[in-house]
């Protein structure tokens, strides 16, 4: 019983960071109001980031899933020094529980709004990822 509670635990802790990346993928877009505005060009460096930050959180590579945080996140968090130990909790879980990405992909193509002073991306991400208890039953 003791097992699934820590997996189910880590499997909260692991949606919350991923969401955090995500959320700083979504934020860090900022392109200000005078920046160019083509499409393809931000999507794809967006969803390039977002695939490198899934890809270091199951790596376990804190230094890129840091230097993707927004600074507001950071800040917001304390500061470097309290999130990293959060960041390298989740990861030694992920890896203690043995999960790994399966598989990472965009179904649909992003979204883009605009207020008066930034610019804005929003794009799905379908993230499958394995974990060997639930493999088992």
């Amino acid at each position: 019983m003791l097992p699934l509670l820590i997996a189910r635990f880590a499997a909260k802790a692991l949606k919350l960071t991923c969401c955090i990346v995500v959320l700083a993928a979504l934020l860090g877009i900022d392109a200000g109001p005078g920046a160019a505005k083509d499409d393809n060009a931000a999507a794809a460096q967006v969803q390039k980031d977002m695939a490198l930050m899934v890809n270091a959180l199951y790596e376990g590579d804190i230094e890129t899933l840091l230097r993707f945080s927004h600074p507001r996140m950071v800040e917001l968090a304390g500061g470097e020094n309290v999130l990293r130990p959060g960041v390298e909790a989740v990861i030694r879980r992920t890896r203690e529980l043995g999960m790994r990405l399966e598989s990472f992909s965009f179904p649909e193509p992003p979204q883009f709004f605009e207020s008066d002073a930034r610019r804005y991306m929003r794009s799905y991400r379908l993230c499958r990822s394995y974990h060997p208890e639930q493999a088992s039953g």
